[in-house]
């Protein structure tokens, strides 16, 4: 369920939808915030209204992110405590600072800035160089190009270069699907749209059987003799105030074979 649909439904429609996706119980949750489960049913069925006390406190025990959390208290009447201005980094000038150190530290490995609908907001420039080769073929529009989960499925884009898809892309998917399971608008409107590409919908979990003794998914892409291998990393700033920048993760890339790693080094020697 959106938030933005769900600011428009009751408190207790949208208290016992989260704790039905959270998989608790009614007694289990009453727990957690510390009332009576008699107290807790009342508030399910709509029977007693919540303090703004209590509306945080169902909020924490929930997991809520930011954004389903400012929809739970608009929805009990209370206006909604966290930012949601739709701000961009250059809006806030301290985490793009904090960014940008991230992505020239990674140099010369590459490096992107995520938000919360996987699109690339930022990037450094090993970024470019590595990736040069296969953007210079996609087949695809341009939003896919800028989005780091399209481009994984649509099979005009990043797809068709990467040589162990099944694996790697049942095992990206898997990452949406937890978006998702946290409560995330954009990623449910995202998966909607990776689902409809050819051969999506078919992949599981089952699918996910990494090469070698390797303890990690690599993303290994290939076009013509050009050849790279990569394994990843996400970072997420710690304990976010706003919506804006709780959506936020750096992904860096790390070389996962000799030869991605030598060619590292000669890229950074080049101008863009």
């Amino acid at each position: 369920m959106a938030a933005y649909e769900m600011a428009m439904v009751t408190f207790a429609q949208q208290l016992k939808h989260w704790r039905r996706m959270r998989r608790l119980s009614q007694m289990q949750l009453a727990s957690q915030v510390d009332v009576s489960i008699r107290h807790a049913s009342f508030l399910e069925s709509g029977r007693a209204l919540p303090s703004r006390d209590m509306v945080r406190r169902f909020a924490d025990a929930l997991d809520l992110p930011l954004v389903e959390s400012n929809a739970l208290f608009v929805s009990a009447g209370y206006v909604p405590p966290f930012s949601d201005l739709r701000r961009s980094i250059a809006d806030m000038p301290q985490v793009g600072k904090a960014l940008d150190f991230i992505l020239g530290k990674q140099e010369p490995y590459p490096a992107i800035v995520i938000d919360g609908g996987w699109n690339i907001t930022a990037r450094n420039e090993a970024t470019q160089k590595f990736f040069a080769p296969f953007h210079a073929g996609y087949d695809a529009p341009a939003h896919v190009a800028a989005n780091a989960m399209l481009t994984v499925f649509h099979p005009g884009a990043l797809r068709r270069y990467i040589v162990n898809w099944g694996g790697f892309a049942a095992a990206f998917l898997q990452l949406l699907h937890r978006d998702v399971g946290r409560g995330s608008t954009s990623a449910a409107q995202l998966l909607a749209e990776v689902l409809r590409f050819p051969d999506v919908a078919s992949l599981s979990p089952g699918r996910i059987d990494p090469d070698g003794q390797f303890p990690l998914m690599t993303m290994k892409l290939r076009k013509d003799d050009y050849a790279v291998s990569f394994f990843s990393t996400f970072t997420h700033f710690a304990l976010p105030t706003d919506v804006d920048t709780e959506q936020l993760k750096i992904e860096c890339f790390f070389p996962a074979d000799p030869v991605t790693e030598a060619l590292a080094a000669h890229l950074s020697k080049a101008t863009l």
